[in-house]
């Protein structure tokens, strides 16, 4: 009989320190889970810089974000045209110069300004169209990187107009915009991108949201008379 009740008493105290060990992974557990819960909100949490807004009403975080991935497809894209020509070297982004154009781009945009930026003394591309915003992605970054590689699309399609030989345009068509997009020396790039801002219609035509890119260049190009040697033929 003795030896049932220890054999009982041993069993019962396993049991409980059995009971005792798993109460205590459990609370760790939980104060861990707290923990990562605490550390996720933190991180999710949006600060002041996030938050604020410029003077068009825009999320400033956010949109200087989504404004450096259209800056970046806007470089790639002019890059992928310069390789196509002979000898023509890779441009790469200034950042003084961004900061300029898309101030410009701000501005025209807001019905500041209009036409060519005449304190601008670089070479300078500009295009806009009321097809490049969609309503889906307003600010989101494949918004600015659809309407650069458009503006860039559209420039580079002068080419069709452009007689390498002679180095003019062979039909009267435009070739600027191309000829300076892969003009050898402009080695230097600015992208501005920006949308149209609210409760205001740039027309008449078109009327709508409207979209703008310009692209600057340094040194800038078309000079003309040097059109033959910077201006490479196509591969």
């Amino acid at each position: 009989m003795r030896k049932k009740k220890k054999a009982e008493k041993e069993k019962r105290k396993k049991k409980e320190t059995k009971n005792k060990g798993k109460s205590k992974s459990k609370s760790k557990s939980k104060s861990k889970s707290k923990s990562k819960s605490k550390s996720k909100s933190k991180d999710y949490e949006e600060t002041p810089a996030q938050t604020a807004k410029n003077k068009y009403g825009e999320p400033v975080f956010f949109r200087t974000k989504a404004l450096r991935k259209g800056r970046d497809a806007c470089l790639r894209a002019h890059n992928e045209k310069r390789a196509l020509h002979k000898d023509t070297p890779m441009m790469k982004l200034s950042r003084s110069m961004c900061i300029s154009a898309q101030d410009y781009a701000d501005r025209k945009m807001a019905r500041e300004v209009s036409g060519h930026d005449p304190d601008w003394n670089g070479g300078e591309n500009m295009a806009g169209s009321t097809k490049w915003q969609h309503k889906h992605y307003p600010l989101r970054q494949e918004y600015y990187e659809e309407a650069a590689r458009r503006a860039v699309q559209c420039w580079y399609g002068e080419i069709n107009n452009y007689d390498f030989k002679n180095a003019k345009s062979k039909n009267g068509g435009k070739i600027g915009h191309f000829t300076q997009l892969v003009w050898k020396d402009s080695v230097k790039l600015g992208v501005g991108i920006a949308k149209q801002r609210e409760g205001f219609k740039v027309g008449p035509p078109p009327k709508g949201k409207w979209t703008t890119v310009i692209c600057r260049y340094w040194p800038h190009g078309n000079v003309m008379s040097r059109a033959k040697d910077q201006v490479g033929e196509l591969k």
